[in-house]
């Protein structure tokens, strides 16, 4: 199963880690952690300030001589953007815990969440103002989930099973 990822992936991926519950515990503290959402303002005169929005802090930059970092472990209340993020954590969850997952309805489920959170922050922006303030949603956790979905949804080893059920059709 993993001689096609040949000796590096061995390496960086152990097996202890796959099609278990830790992938959705490293998917939930990126989802805590990473950011999800950019902001840009232009103002007048060489001015400009830059954000970036994640749930447990927030980094600003502005003006060209000034930079700022803040820890805000109450920007989980930004719940309201973010959230498609999280119900990708809990499908990960299911899919690593539960043995009836397949990868295709994975796959469909977490790329409609990202989808909808990137048009979601598009419909209903994070932050607005005067100047206009541009709003680029990240969908940084969705991808990961994507990109990890091999390494979550265990294969099944039998398509059917037909130890249960009656062989004859009629």
């Amino acid at each position: 199963m993993l001689s096609d990822i040949g000796d590096l992936g061995r390496f960086l991926i152990p097996m202890k880690f796959l099609y278990t519950r830790y992938i959705s515990y490293l998917l939930l503290i990126l989802a805590l952690v990473l950011p999800f959402n950019f902001s840009i303002q232009l103002i007048p005169v060489d001015d400009y300030t830059i954000t970036l929005y994640a749930p447990m802090w927030q980094y600003w930059e502005s003006s060209l001589d000034y930079m700022g970092f803040m820890i805000n472990p109450f920007g989980v209340i930004y719940i309201f953007w973010f959230w498609p993020s999280l119900l990708i954590v809990k499908f990960a969850y299911d899919a690593a815990t539960k043995e009836n997952a397949s990868t295709f309805n994975y796959v469909v489920k977490v790329t409609g969440l990202t989808f909808f959170q990137f048009a979601f922050t598009f419909l209903l922006p994070f932050v607005n103002g005067y100047p206009p303030v541009t709003n680029v949603p990240l969908v940084f956790v969705g991808i990961i989930a994507l990109l990890l979905a091999r390494w979550t949804v265990p294969i099944r080893a039998e398509i059917w099973d037909t130890d249960g059920g009656n062989d004859e059709v009629f």
